[in-house]
């Protein structure tokens, strides 16, 4: 990795970095970057704590609902689910905003609504949350605000998920699934998936609502996909959606009766 980070400085082009290895701190490239007069962004570096906030409770007097795009584990699609549903929403007449909370969703961001989760220290976490959502609200006045999940409440090598609906005060959930994935996503641990139910049971149990499931179809055929689907949409009693091969139009009208 590195040694394609030090071609691409010869190169002349700036470097982002979205590694937990920081490259500000490795001597040889900071060198290289100052000769060619590159910059190096390592975004995932923390803010001083003077930059920081704690949950104030400000989040109380936020007009705009949230809906948090979460998952049933990590790399299911969330990001680009929730920036899907955004531009359809803004499409569709409802003015809506994403809040970012991982590298590549500030990478993708056209404002600066949002934070790196984890690169956060734990107890900023929540106001770090709570402030950007706080500031979107004053200074953009959307409909509705969506909030790019991260991880999943059950995935224990990062489990991320209360703070959505705790500390931001989400209400509305859109949880997205990849059933063609039968363990959860690590590197040297095979644990097996959980049932989509405990997490339905544990997002109504924080007093949100889930308004739909949507599925990633990777590893699986179209065939297999559209009975996984209906099964789901039997056996939850919520509408299922395919959002990569049907887009996400329908879920639209479902957020639209989530507004009234």
């Amino acid at each position: 990795m590195l040694s394609f980070i030090e071609e691409a400085i010869k190169a002349g082009l700036d470097i982002v970095n979205g590694l937990h290895e920081f490259l500000e701190e490795k001597p040889h490239l900071l060198e290289a970057a100052c000769r060619r007069g590159v910059k190096l962004h390592d975004i995932r570096k923390p803010r001083s704590k003077m930059d920081l906030h704690f949950w104030s409770g400000e989040i109380t007097r936020v007009r705009a609902p949230r809906i948090a795009v979460m998952g049933t584990d990590c790399a299911v699609g969330k990001r680009t689910t929730t920036r899907w549903l955004m531009e359809a929403c803004n499409q569709a007449g409802i003015k809506t905003e994403m809040i970012f909370t991982g590298q590549t969703g500030w990478m993708q961001s056209r404002h600066d609504y949002g934070f790196l989760f984890d690169s956060n220290p734990n107890d900023f976490v929540s106001g770090e949350l709570e402030y950007a959502i706080v500031r979107c609200d004053q200074e953009c006045s959307p409909d509705l605000i969506l909030l790019e999940g991260q991880s999943s409440l059950r995935n224990p090598s990062g489990p991320c998920g209360s703070e959505f609906l705790c500390s931001a005060m989400a209400k509305g959930v859109i949880l997205q699934h990849l059933p063609g994935r039968k363990t959860l996503h690590f590197n040297n641990v095979s644990l097996p998936m959980p049932d989509i139910q405990g997490d339905l049971e544990l997002i109504k149990i924080y007093g949100a609502q889930t308004l739909a499931l949507t599925l990633n179809s990777e590893g699986l055929d179209s065939a297999e996909l559209e009975d996984i689907r209906i099964a789901y949409q039997t056996s939850l009693g919520l509408p299922v959606f395919l959002p990569k091969e049907n887009g996400v139009e329908e879920i639209v009208s479902i957020i639209s009766q989530f507004l009234i």
